[in-house]
């Protein structure tokens, strides 16, 4: 915002007429009333004097004062800086939104390996108490589906640690670019 605030200022402060362009254009109309032109080009040397003071003026900052009025006439220094905000404030919030999101994808796959983590622990159990009566039939019944779960619960784990990384590394990007 500020390198944009000089660039403005100093174009703003160079874009003042000099004494020679103005000598260019008295010459001008002078040339074209002679050779029968419009009247208008009278209007060039009022205009003529008021650059030429203007240029006295530059030891009291008239051009930064030229610079001003022009930033300010072309929309001001709000169009600059509003620019910038509001695109840094618009990542902030699509990045806002996609923190939402995974905050509750993460929440999901905690509940679903919880849920299927105290599926596992009854059938644990169960299969503890069938081995310990002697019931190969329904131990060994439950020994297939109890490992099925198991990857199920492991992979469901290895998922929520890997978007619990990825929610950490977005609402950290989001707290750097504060």
């Amino acid at each position: 915002m500020y390198i944009l605030f000089w660039l403005a200022i100093s174009a703003g402060m160079h874009s003042f007429p000099s004494d020679q362009d103005m000598n260019h254009i008295k010459i001008g109309s002078r040339v074209a009333l002679k050779e029968g032109g419009s009247l208008l080009h009278y209007l060039a040397f009022p205009f003529v004097w008021l650059v030429w003071l203007g240029n006295k003026l530059r030891i009291i900052w008239f051009d930064a004062i030229w610079a001003v009025m022009l930033v300010s006439i072309g929309g001001g220094f709000n169009a600059i800086t509003k620019d910038i905000t509001s695109t840094s404030s618009s990542r902030q919030n699509i990045l806002s939104a996609q923190i939402d999101i995974c905050k509750t994808t993460v929440a999901t796959l905690e509940d679903q390996a919880n849920n299927d983590q105290t599926t596992l622990n009854t059938m644990d159990a169960q299969m503890t108490k069938y081995d310990t009566d002697g019931d190969n039939t329904n131990y060994n019944s439950l020994v297939d589906p109890y490992n099925t779960l198991l990857e199920k619960v492991k992979a469901e784990l290895s998922n929520y640690d890997t978007q619990l990384a990825e929610c950490n590394k977005m609402i950290d990007q989001y707290n750097s670019n504060r």
